[in-house]
């Protein structure tokens, strides 16, 4: 259970009581339930639901950079990426069984190029699309 936390929508709602349950939500205000583990907030951080990055390069084998799934989703409160456009046609069910092991829920924008981002500069050569 978590203590004296404030929940924000449109307005300030009162300090109240929030109860997690697997992950979850499970019931908010006074909540009379033994629990696990406490935290005290004491109305001093915020409570959310996962955030969304919709602009990350996750794909492991990309040539010129990427970032593991779960250090920069699950890791910083982010609960789902979306890879823009690191694999195109030729690898896109390589990193969909690359990222299946990540707690992280990961999606993929599909690259015009059909060999994905595998330069600054992938169009130039037209015969890669």
């Amino acid at each position: 259970m978590i203590y004296s936390c404030a929940v924000r929508a449109s307005s300030t709602i009162p300090l109240t009581d929030i109860a997690i349950q697997d992950g979850k939500i499970a019931a908010l205000g006074e909540i009379s339930a033994s629990a696990r583990k406490t935290v005290a907030l004491d109305g001093r951080y915020y409570v959310s639901a996962g955030w969304i990055d919709s602009h990350v390069h996750c794909y492991p084998k990309s040539p010129i950079y990427h970032d593991q799934p779960d250090s920069i989703g699950i890791a910083t409160g982010v609960t789902t990426v979306i890879d823009a456009g690191s694999t195109g046609a030729d690898d896109i069910d390589d990193f969909y069984q690359l990222t299946r092991a990540a707690a992280t829920d990961v999606y993929a924008l599909l690259n015009i190029s059909r060999v994905g981002l595998i330069a600054q500069n992938e169009l130039a050569n037209m015969a890669n699309h």
